[in-house]
């Protein structure tokens, strides 16, 4: 039988793959409305998307596909990358944002140049009032760290399926026999357990 292989995971992104969880929600307030921002697990058949763009942002770098409308939605002041870098503009962006996000990200300016380090995805979902927007986001292991420790995220729970089952073995009783006695049993053949972990009066435990 040959020796079981398994895949090597590097620490850092096992541990922000069990920090992210089922997914995390963050509660905040835009436009006078209530609003949630949730990472969620990426889907399976994701990959790094073409037209993202790089941000930096006080946790660290984030890869962001359809930004523009993302970040839209997390403050007063609609955001817009086309045209040159205004240090102003960013400005204006970053102090209109709600309060929660700016202590989360702010300051967030364009990132000019890619990290060279590997990323892991996940899904952004942004709700405010009755507009809904589920877009990717790829960050450092660490960054990813970083963000799901820098704000009062609410941990969301994955409910089991009611049809998976896990069958394990009651023990009322235990016996030993010899292989010989084994060879020797006969349908009808009634065997008595030498330990008995429940009596006849139904006292007992099982394990």
């Amino acid at each position: 039988m040959s020796a079981l292989r398994l895949r090597k995971v590097d620490a850092l992104l096992a541990q922000a793959t069990r920090a992210l969880g089922a997914g995390r929600r963050l509660g905040f307030s835009a436009r006078g409305q209530h609003a949630e921002l949730s990472l969620l697990p990426q889907h399976e058949d994701a990959r790094i998307p073409a037209d993202g763009v790089w941000l930096n942002t006080a946790v660290g770098p984030l890869l962001l596909s359809d930004a523009e409308a993302l970040l839209s939605l997390l403050g007063e002041v609609p955001l817009t990358l086309g045209g040159e870098y205004q240090a102003w503009y960013w400005q204006l962006f970053n102090q209109r944002l709600s309060p929660v996000i700016a202590d989360l990200l702010a300051p967030v300016v364009p990132f000019s140049e890619a990290p060279t380090e590997p990323a892991i995805g996940c899904r952004v979902l942004v709700r405010l009032g009755s507009e809904r927007l589920d877009a990717p986001l790829h960050a450092a292991p660490a960054t990813l760290l970083r963000l799901l420790g820098s704000a009062d995220w609410q941990v969301l729970n994955r409910n089991v399926d009611e049809s998976w089952s896990v069958a394990t073995p009651l023990i009322v009783g235990e016996l030993s026999l010899t292989r010989e006695q084994i060879a020797s049993l006969r349908p009808g053949d009634v065997v008595l357990p030498a330990r008995c972990r429940i009596d006849s009066a139904g006292q007992g435990a099982v394990t």
